[in-house]
């Protein structure tokens, strides 16, 4: 992704990086993967809240499922029973 693209300029004109969470994840065998890790890198540069997690896979379904369970165990903490927030949803 060149830095001219929307995400980049996106994040480059915010004026509250640090109220932005995010959550990447890239298999190591995705065409995407150095595109990933370029963008990451910037969004740390940045000054933004990232996690970044890279596994074994493609871009394709058993990655993709690996990636949707690691997304959901930052996104919802273990006592979300108790109504208590994860800090990763900013409002």
């Amino acid at each position: 992704m060149a830095e001219g693209n929307q995400l980049y300029h996106a994040v480059q004109t915010m004026e509250r990086k640090d109220a932005l969470s995010v959550f990447m994840a890239c298999g190591t065998d995705d065409w995407l993967l150095e595109d990933n890790r370029s963008y990451s890198s910037f969004l740390k540069e940045q000054g933004v809240s990232l996690t970044y997690k890279e596994h074994v896979g493609g871009h394709e379904w058993d990655f993709w499922d690996w990636a949707m369970k690691q997304f959901l165990d930052w996104w919802i903490p273990e006592d979300a029973d108790q109504g208590v927030s994860s800090g990763n949803v900013k409002s």
